[in-house]
């Protein structure tokens, strides 16, 4: 599926001043991490950026690095409701300086997110906001059947005709037939064609290494297609739309 990832023009949480000054320096905060008068506070830097568009679906990774990490810090990711207020959909906990999360967010949505460093209830630095935009969720044909009858030394390829692209951040989309698909071997040669009148289609094949191409231009699988003797396997057949 395509996704468009921009990445924020900065990559590192900033502190915000009168929040971190709480979390440095009032008595509560001080156990925390064994603050004192003039200690650096702690610094979060993310591998990479963060997103600003997602395929409907796909899932939001991130992971990086903080510095000067007080124990049971964590990462929150945070989204703010209509009404203003946050709601946390993703945590994970910094371990030896480095933490890792990851969250699916819902689809055909357009979501303001933050990020957090905690420990022990307190927010030690926060992220500027971010807004996400995901595109409609994917629609997957139905999954063929198996076949009933396979030749000896044959196997079969399962699979459906999808559109996949357009204008950022995509869509992921099942074709319906009819529309004509073809199986080819690694000497170029058509082995086997089919007219689907439906939205899925299922080849038997002698075992090999196949491509399936869709009768239009640009309609093609996504990798080789191996295909073992009594076996079968799954592979959708991708048409790119600019």
């Amino acid at each position: 599926m395509m996704a468009a990832n921009r990445p924020i023009a900065s990559a590192t949480l900033a502190l915000a001043g009168a929040l971190a000054s709480l979390a440095l320096f009032a008595p509560a905060a001080a156990s925390a991490y064994s603050a004192s008068a003039g200690a650096r506070p702690p610094t979060v830097h993310l591998n990479g950026g963060v997103p600003l568009l997602l395929g409907g679906g796909e899932r939001l990774t991130l992971s990086g690095r903080v510095q000067r990490a007080p124990r049971g810090a964590r990462i929150v990711l945070e989204v703010t409701r209509s009404s203003g207020s946050r709601r946390k959909v993703a945590r994970a906990s910094v371990r030896r300086g480095s933490f890792k999360l990851a969250w699916t967010p819902p689809a055909a949505a357009t979501l303001t997110l933050r990020l957090t460093l905690r420990a022990h209830g307190r927010v030690l630095a926060y992220s500027t906001k971010l807004t996400l935009r995901t595109g409609p969720a994917p629609r997957y044909c139905p999954r063929a059947p198996a076949p009933t009858s396979v030749p000896a030394g044959d196997g079969w390829i399962a699979g459906g005709l999808y559109d996949s692209g357009g204008p950022a951040p995509g869509i992921f989309d099942c074709r319906s037939g009819p529309y004509g698909i073809s199986a080819v071997d690694e000497a170029g040669e058509t082995t086997a064609t089919q007219e689907v009148a439906g939205a899925d289609y299922v080849f038997v094949l002698p075992a090999g290494s196949y491509e399936l191409e869709a009768a239009e231009a640009s309609c093609f699988s996504e990798d080789p297609v191996t295909v073992v003797a009594g076996k079968g396997t799954t592979a959708n057949t991708i048409c790119a739309i600019p």
